[in-house]
Formats: C-alpha cells, structure tokens, sequence
C-alpha cells in the first residue's frame, strides 16, 4: 500500500535545507533534457523564477519534487510544469492538490513537455494532447 502524500510547496527561504533532498528527484527528472540541469533548475528556484513541489508523507519524508514556472499572459495565466520527479507521485490525489493550489495563485491552466512515456502517465490523470514540439537543432 502506497502511502499518502500531501503536495507541498516550498518558500525560497527553505530552498536550502529542502534542495539537499529534492536534488536527486530533481536530477532523475533532468536526465532527459538538454535544456537546463538540475543546477540551474536550483538558480531558477532560489530567483523565485520558477516554485519548487515536494511529494511528502505524513512523516514528512519525501517521496517525489516537481517544479513549475507560471507565466502570465493576456487570456490565461499559465502554470507550466518543467520537471517531475519520484515514483508513483503522478496521482488523482496529488493532481487534485496541485489543481487547488494552483487555482489559489490565479493560474488558468496547465502545460508540461513530456516524452511519450510519462505524457501516457499524464494522460491516466487528465492531461490532454495538445501539441507536437518539433525541433531542429543549429
């Protein structure tokens, strides 16, 4: 039986003493990408530029990290999810919580990227398809 995990966020303040413990979440969720490594995730966090997510237990032991940047446009306010860590964290429950707090910021709707294996995961919890990400690199 799977334990239940409470989704919190954590404030810049306590970057330093939780990163020690979300940092391999983190980094597992990085090994995919070639866009930014779990270092600079770190900058992105302690600028406030992007809000760092811990999957918990009711011990406080974590058990997964996320990250998101929210983005602010003229129709919708935009949470997008950069990176997700841990395992069996991707639940109807969490995604409730995530929904809720994500709401109580003002945001409108949620993007991630995602390769096929997780966007099937994402899919179970209601994500939809929406685009294609092309790229070419220079």
């Amino acid at each position: 039986m799977r334990p239940f995990l409470k989704l919190q966020t954590v404030d810049i303040k306590f970057l330093p003493q939780v990163w020690p413990m979300a940092e391999e979440y983190i980094k597992s969720a990085v090994k995919y990408t070639e866009d930014y490594s779990a270092d600079q995730i770190k900058v992105f966090l302690s600028t406030g530029a992007w809000t760092l997510f811990v999957m918990v237990d009711e011990l406080q032991q974590l058990h997964g990290a996320a990250t998101v940047s929210i983005e602010n446009g003229p129709n919708h306010r935009t949470a997008v999810v950069t990176t997700v860590g841990g395992k069996n964290v991707i639940t109807p429950e969490i995604v409730e919580q995530f929904h809720y707090m994500l709401r109580h910021n003002g945001v409108t709707r949620v993007h991630c990227y995602a390769r096929p294996s997780a966007a099937r995961l994402y899919k179970r919890v209601g994500f939809k398809d929406k685009v294609t990400l092309m790229e070419m690199k220079l």
